[in-house]
């Protein structure tokens, strides 16, 4: 599978590598394009391939093929120009989008509720769990409260890059947010940016500050605003919806990433809609 954000036919660079993922950077677009392994790791910048390709070096150059009917992905050693091409021939396109319509008020207070179930019982420290679960305040939780909180509503644009980690928290957090305001189809944007709901998120703001976060953080942000989203964020939401059991597992991505987004879920859900 090919996320719809991935380039097609360009030489990318390899940014950063790890055990189940090789990280690709853009000179025009400062976004990342990561190859996978595991379907759960899918994302809309993502292609999911058999394997990755052996011995990466960070600078390494890597050519994504183009996607031209329904299959499978593999990455294999060829070209000119390029150490790597990844060949797409035959792959699908993976949108990274909510399905399903939104919910009524009884349903969004129902996925309230299981979330804040699953972040008290197993959710992650380190990061924004303070916000909406018994948790240890620290200064970035406290700053994240007051641009919240601000009188005439929350400031989310100043959670970007807020943290650490390859995701900050809170990109995490904001991009679970944004899917939030999916579920709510709060996507009616007028100009300036606001959106007709109580506490919606300014997305030209966020996107004004960007560059403020990792590149990581960027990719991420830069999918959510076009409301595509992680598999298993998706899968998270999903479940939720659907009032199947959640458990522990389904806060295992990243150390806190997956928590923190749940918890921008729920920040969002509570405000009046």
């Amino acid at each position: 599978m090919v996320g719809a954000m991935v380039p097609a036919g360009v030489v990318l660079r390899v940014h950063s590598v790890f055990d189940r993922a090789i990280n690709l950077e853009g000179a025009s677009t400062g976004l990342l394009v990561s190859l996978v392994v595991r379907p759960e790791d899918m994302a809309a910048t993502a292609v999911l391939v058999d394997h990755l390709f052996d011995g990466p070096v960070v600078g390494e150059p890597v050519m994504i093929g183009v996607p031209t009917g329904s299959g499978h992905s593999a990455a294999a050693k060829a070209g000119e120009g390029f150490s790597v091409r990844v060949a797409c021939e035959g792959s699908t396109r993976w949108e990274g989008r909510l399905l399903g319509a939104p919910l009524d008020v009884d349903g969004l207070t129902a996925v309230v509720g299981r979330l804040q179930a699953l972040v008290a019982g197993h959710g992650r420290d380190g990061g924004l769990l303070a916000l909406v679960a018994d948790a240890t305040d620290t200064p970035v939780t406290r700053f994240a409260r007051e641009a919240l909180e601000i009188p005439g509503g929350p400031d989310w644009s100043r959670l970007v890059g807020l943290g650490i980690g390859l995701t900050p928290s809170g990109d995490d957090f904001l991009t679970g947010a944004l899917l939030a305001e999916a579920l709510l189809d709060a996507r009616r944007v007028v100009p300036g940016g606001a959106a007709g709901w109580h506490g919606a998120i300014d997305r030209r703001a966020v996107a004004g500050r960007l560059e403020g976060t990792t590149a990581a953080g960027r990719t991420l942000l830069a999918a959510a605003l076009e409301g595509r989203f992680p598999a298993y964020l998706l899968a998270l939401i999903q479940a939720t919806v659907e009032g199947r059991a959640l458990a522990g597992h389904h806060l295992d991505h990243g150390h806190s990433s997956a928590t923190d987004a749940a918890c921008g879920i729920i920040a969002r859900l509570r405000m009046k809609w």
